[in-house]
């Protein structure tokens, strides 16, 4: 193999290896973290109410235990009274004049069943008993939350009372007294499934805030090796090809 063929297979050598020092590296990339989740907005208690109001126990049925409930004759009756009176001070509307002019109404045909029942329950409790309790009923029927769903069955009652006689007016204040009591019942529910999604909405934002921080390594771009430095190949030639044979 002739001298000016072995700098041309050196030569080549050293390109080859040239083009493979400088093939670059692949580096691996660490994703993005995924985008946090949108923060939830605080629950609100129901429209109209304020947190923290005072929620009857669950009876055993499930029932809320509110003063209406389970109530004889005439307590129902005189409850219905009660909230009637609430009703005819206290809404106000398209249906105000007819509120007012049915409880009227009421006082009116049934003034002989109401003040039996008045005085069956004040011997029953005593008269300071009975006026506290019925304190604490008015204030029960003015609970802001639920006044315009009461009004409006105060209303539907109310234009019941002409056709009730001393043989239904039992039947009539058992049906009233739920009748007038579903709105605040509505209410206590919708307040308990209030405080169950705060509960809950508090709850994620602690686990939130008790995540560990997940710490991340980025991988930079590879230093280039470090090799040392070649003398670059010459492409030369042999004085003896031009020597004549």
């Amino acid at each position: 193999m002739t001298r000016n063929r072995l700098l041309l297979i050196a030569t080549a050598a050293g390109l080859a290896l040239a083009g493979c020092a400088s093939k670059p590296k692949e580096v691996a990339v660490a994703p993005p973290p995924p985008p946090a989740p949108a923060p939830q907005p605080m629950p609100q208690p129901p429209a109209g109410t304020a947190a923290g109001i005072a929620v009857p126990p669950r009876l055993a049925d499930g029932r809320y235990a509110t003063p209406n409930t389970g109530l004889n004759a005439a307590s129902a009756l005189w409850h219905v009274r009660t909230g009637l009176n609430v009703a005819a001070l206290g809404c106000r509307g398209a249906n105000e004049a007819t509120i007012i002019a049915g409880y009227n109404a009421l006082l009116d045909s049934q003034e002989t069943a109401l003040a039996k029942a008045h005085k069956a329950l004040v011997a029953a409790a005593g008269e300071a008993r009975f006026d506290d309790a019925m304190t604490r009923l008015y204030n029960y029927w003015a609970q802001p939350g639920a006044q315009a769903e009461f009004c409006a069955a105060a209303s539907r009652v109310l234009a019941r009372v002409p056709g009730v006689g001393p043989a239904t007016i039992d039947s009539f204040a058992a049906g009233a007294i739920a009748e007038l009591d579903q709105p605040f019942v509505d209410l206590f529910r919708a307040y308990d499934s209030y405080r169950v999604a705060l509960a809950q909405w508090q709850a994620n934002r602690t686990a939130v805030a008790l995540q560990p921080i997940e710490t991340r390594t980025v991988l930079g771009a590879a230093a280039a090796p470090v090799t040392t430095p070649k003398s670059t190949p010459e492409i030369g030639y042999d004085p003896a090809i031009f020597t004549m044979p």
